[in-house]
């Protein structure tokens, strides 16, 4: 069995300097402060404070009312934090980033300091406080947009779970049970520094049930399929993987297969600077012409959830008119049958970028609209079915289709795209 080394390194090239992508973000920050008339900007939602310090995240059990948060003037930049987490987050997390500091302890009130700095100034502030101008929105649009320091990490991480989930996968054994697969899970993912926000694995058909399944004990017999969200420095990305003990049935093969091909028309009809309503049109119209069986499916599963740094930025609808420029990072998900295909991607100028693209994993590609697009397969561990008759907690069936390690063609007029990233031109 071709199986992956799970002690790669992930550690990161130091490609771009994190004080000057501070520095950049200080003065974008700086300019609106200016534009509205006002002399500073409060940032006290935890995933603002990320992206705006590239990457510092607070640890451990912390109620909202204790989380650190920002004070932006346009000349400086003020960290407030309660005197049990500020030495830590100065020498771990902000060092060296110009950050001033005001303490509150743990009889005093995190509001009361933030009320007593901007008293008698015209500050604007990430969310409704009751003092100053809420520009959330506006500060939401800026997060959106990943910074090149951002991307650079975006990727690793990104890396990381794709690794996870394949090498997982190449290594559960049937009669495992959801729990203990999602153990095993964990164990991969957290040795590589990040943490686990989400985890769902389904055995069998119970994904056709249960969308959102999590994880129980239940015992693994044919199939599974694992979905992961993780986190590091701020950052979130979800994939998912599919894996058969036995030879893949036709019927999941086939949604399977339709899943990967909705997913795709969904990125090819959601170009730069679009709103996701454009895309989901002609993919419903897709559906009820070629899958029909599935219309109540489409109507209970988004297929589209913004990312980045917060796990679900904003879930987008069909009605939805956000718009999706470059840099902004989406989870592309499709729910059909018991088959379930969902990655983050990014939106570039030339296309998607399949962030959680395979590592060493069986692929499709996919010819679409004149557009050679690939897609992870299901996995079918060969090795275990050819030996199941010594182990009795596999059982095996017929079929009329399946997946091997090797890329399979699913022609739909596309070429081959070698790389895992997908051009539009």
């Amino acid at each position: 069995m071709n199986r992956i080394n799970d002690t790669t390194d992930y550690s990161l090239p130091k490609l771009l300097d994190r004080r000057e992508d501070v520095d950049a973000k200080h003065a974008r920050l700086a300019e609106l402060i200016q534009e509205t008339n006002c002399e500073g900007l409060l940032l006290t939602q935890p995933w603002n404070v990320s992206w705006f310090t590239s990457g510092a995240v607070s640890r451990g059990l912390v109620a909202m009312d204790d989380l650190p948060f920002l004070y932006i003037l346009p000349q400086q930049r003020w960290i407030l934090a309660n005197r049990c987490d500020s030495r830590r987050w100065f020498d771990e997390e902000i060092d060296q980033l110009g950050f001033q500091l005001k303490e509150w302890d743990w009889q005093g009130k995190r509001d009361q300091l933030g009320s007593d700095l901007v008293a008698n100034r015209r500050v604007i502030t990430d969310r409704p406080l009751g003092v100053g101008v809420d520009v959330g929105p506006v500060i939401d649009s800026m997060r959106f947009s990943l910074s090149d320091y951002d991307r650079v990490h975006y990727q690793e991480l990104a890396k990381i779970l794709s690794h996870g989930l394949e090498a997982t996968a190449r290594n559960i054994q049937p009669g495992e049970t959801e729990a203990e697969i999602a153990g095993h899970l964990s164990h991969r993912l957290i040795r590589h520094g990040v943490e686990v926000t989400s985890l769902q694995i389904t055995a069998d058909d119970r994904i056709g049930k249960y969308p959102r399944g999590g994880f129980r004990m239940i015992p693994v017999q044919e199939r599974v399929v694992l979905q992961a969200t993780i986190q590091r420095r701020g950052q979130y990305v979800t994939a998912s993987r599919s894996v058969s003990f036995v030879p893949i049935a036709s019927q999941w093969q086939n949604e399977f297969d339709f899943a990967c091909r909705l997913t795709l028309l969904a990125q090819l009809a959601t170009p730069k600077n679009s709103a996701l309503q454009t895309c989901l049109e002609p993919c419903h119209r897709y559906l009820i012409k070629y899958f029909p069986q599935a219309e109540q499916q489409w109507q209970l599963f988004r297929p589209a959830l913004r990312t980045g740094y917060r796990a679900i930025e904003a879930m987008l609808s069909a009605t939805d008119r956000q718009i999706i420029d470059i840099n902004h990072a989406i989870i592309w998900q499709t729910h059909i049958g018991e088959a379930l295909v969902c990655d983050t991607y990014l939106c570039t100028d030339s296309g998607w970028d399949w962030l959680t693209s395979n590592e060493n994993w069986p692929y499709r590609r996919y010819l679409i609209q004149g557009m050679s697009l690939r897609q992870a397969d299901i996995l079918f561990r060969a090795d275990l079915y050819n030996s199941s008759s010594l182990n009795p907690n596999l059982k095996t069936f017929s079929s009329n289709n399946s997946s091997s390690h090797t890329p399979h063609d699913n022609n739909d007029n596309l070429k081959s795209n070698e790389n895992g990233i997908a051009n539009f031109h």
